[in-house]
């Protein structure tokens, strides 16, 4: 069996797209795992990492008419037959449909990871247009799904919603612990720096509601700064925001950072902060909690459960400023008592037992042999 992750993109890891991160990392997982693992991707650009992975990467040109696709894809994906796996990653993307329809005819199973679009706010932007290409289109293409994989039960329900009686699976992102192994530390500081590592986009990230929380949290004497990494496309309006707010010297921003910047930067950290209004299940947040920090998250983050369960941070009740600000005088308080130590220790074992990449590797392959057991007895 070969299994073919297809997606929009290189599967490029020094990225700030999260599809294309996870997708570079549950293949290397599964190459090391002994699975015959290819990603192919649709895509214009040539990674300059491309011949630096663990599995085999193939990457197809994206035609001007996005239904139609290259004839090579077409050609490849007539190799494949019913023995084969090809996970679908994200919606809304018309080539993904015709894929998948030149799958079914081949009789060729796969699976639809929509990597969080589908969750309320997500599929509210842009609403008459996303729901007449998803009754058009994609309603169409999830139902035929072998297997259709959430990676939160947050975007379970949401899934569910869209299509009742479909049964969806829950299977989370990870992180690879074994790169953050060595890290023993914790930022020791009378001032706590909070932070986030990720895209500086407003609207699904709530990066106006945690410079809003910090604000608030400062000016009811909490003390310490919060480092934001990251670019986007409103990173200039955010740097107005935190000016308007008089937190120019408190919200730092560091701009773009990767590989052993970012980690320099994480381990700087007392606590990782991340407000979305929706979301998967985010990255940066797992590599956060590999290096030993504390998180303090929204439920939309997917992260809710994880962080209660294992008593690693802190779970906002909702995600408005004056909750956020409590929460940061709340950790404030575990920080200069030196608690926040064990709440890092904790978020560490979460990764080490639940959610790291070869882990979640295997909860796909027993999913996908569960599946073609029961298609092979029918």
């Amino acid at each position: 069996m070969r299994f073919i992750h297809l997606l929009i993109g290189t599967a490029d890891p020094n990225t700030a797209n999260g599809v294309n991160k996870v997708v570079d990392s549950l293949a290397t997982a599964q190459a090391e795992a002994g699975v015959a693992v290819e990603v192919w991707g649709v895509s214009n650009r040539c990674p300059a990492a491309a011949g630096r992975r663990s599995y085999p990467l193939r990457l197809f040109p994206r035609r001007r008419a996005r239904f139609l696709l290259d004839e090579q894809l077409v050609s490849s994906i007539k190799t494949l037959g019913p023995e084969d796996w090809v996970q679908l990653h994200s919606v809304f993307v018309p080539e993904l449909v015709t894929v998948a329809k030149h799958l079914r005819e081949r009789n060729v199973p796969y699976g639809a990871t929509p990597h969080g679009a589908l969750a309320g706010p997500a599929f509210a932007k842009n609403y008459a247009q996303k729901r007449l290409f998803f009754r058009c289109f994609e309603e169409n293409r999830m139902r035929h799904a072998a297997l259709l994989h959430a990676i939160s039960s947050e975007e379970r329900s949401a899934i569910m919603r869209l299509l009742p009686g479909k049964e969806v699976t829950v299977i989370p992102n990870g992180c690879d612990a074994r790169h953050f192994a060595f890290v023993k530390t914790y930022a020791a500081r009378t001032e706590p720096v909070f932070g986030y590592i990720g895209r500086m986009t407003i609207p699904q990230k709530g990066l106006d509601l945690m410079l809003a929380g910090f604000a608030e949290y400062v000016r009811s004497g909490g003390r310490g700064s919060l480092w934001m990494v990251g670019e986007g496309e409103d990173e200039g309006k955010l740097r107005e925001i935190a000016h308007q707010h008089g937190m120019r010297e408190r919200i730092i921003f560091h701009g773009p950072k990767y590989g052993a910047e970012k980690d320099r930067l994480l381990l700087g950290m007392n606590a990782f902060l991340h407000t979305s209004r929706w979301e998967g299940l985010p990255t940066a947040c797992l590599e956060a909690a590999a290096m030993r920090r504390p998180l303090i998250v929204t439920r939309e983050t997917g992260m809710q459960d994880y962080v209660q369960r294992y008593q690693c941070g802190i779970s906002l009740a909702d995600s408005q400023p004056t909750t956020i600000a409590c929460a940061l005088h709340e950790f404030s308080a575990q920080h200069c008592s030196g608690a926040a130590l064990n709440w890092g220790e904790r978020a560490a074992e979460m990764i080490q037992h639940e959610l790291n990449w070869p882990h979640v590797a295997r909860l796909f392959e027993q999913e996908i042999s569960k599946l073609q057991a029961s298609a092979a007895c029918a």
